[in-house]
């Protein structure tokens, strides 16, 4: 049976928390190797690495879209765009809104974290979409398409990041 044969690569027993998903069950005093040994290690620490490396991607490049791509140029003795910043900012707020006020509504429908995950990922992606598309006439819906992307990258990285407690389980 594939099922149980991903439970014991990733070495679970059939513990279930109260919101059902699963704890590893980790003996006291573990040491470094036994991490290594343990597939759910790997499993959870590339999900949490690909959710990091989405926020900073995007956050890295989205002044260098809004430069180079929509043409909000620096103009020497100027001040710089505001767009510039306000553009990462509008990410940043509605990142921070959905974390304090939809996040735990969303796991909780959903009983797991593999679903929001997923929803977390299809929200950045279709998000993004938008920025192949735009060009600096329409420029103002990048504030728009950022605040998706931060509400999508915050689901990401909240489930990534709690994905931490499953592996370290008790210890």
């Amino acid at each position: 049976n594939a099922s149980v044969k991903y439970k014991e690569f990733l070495n679970l027993k059939d513990l279930q928390d109260d919101r059902g998903d699963f704890v590893l069950e980790t003996p006291r005093n573990t040491t470094w190797k036994h991490w290594l040994t343990n597939g759910a290690f790997y499993i959870h620490a590339f999900v949490y690495m690909m959710a990091r490396m989405a926020v900073n991607v995007t956050m890295t490049l989205t002044p260098f879209y809004l430069i180079h791509v929509l043409d909000f140029k620096y103009i020497e003795g100027e001040p710089l765009r505001p767009e510039i910043a306000t553009v990462p900012l509008a990410s940043y707020t509605t990142s921070m809104l959905f974390s304090l006020f939809g996040y735990a509504a969303l796991v909780r429908r959903f009983g797991n974290r593999t679903t929001p995950l997923l929803i977390g990922s299809v929200v950045t992606c279709m998000a993004s979409v938008p920025f192949l598309f735009m060009c600096s006439e329409i420029s103002w819906l990048v504030y728009i398409a950022a605040s998706f992307q931060g509400v999508g990258l915050s689901i990401m990285l909240n489930i990534a990041t709690s994905l931490i407690s499953d592996v370290i389980g008790h210890d």
